[in-house]
């Protein structure tokens, strides 16, 4: 299900109601993400992989 939100006054929508995507967006907006890589930065679009504490990475040691 698709979530609809207002956060600082743009229109958002997000595939969870979780407010891991909510910081992620806030933090967008505050210049505060880390970026590791870029995969693609051309006119059209851009992708990168950030840093977040939303869980995504597993230490198997």
């Amino acid at each position: 299900m698709i979530f609809s939100k207002t956060i600082s006054g743009y229109q958002v929508y997000l595939k969870e109601n979780k407010a891991i995507y909510e910081n992620i967006f806030n933090d967008y907006l505050n210049d505060c993400l880390k970026i590791i890589q870029v995969f693609k930065n051309t006119k059209e679009s851009q992708v990168f992989l950030i840093a977040s504490s939303g869980g995504g990475e597993k230490n198997n040691k």
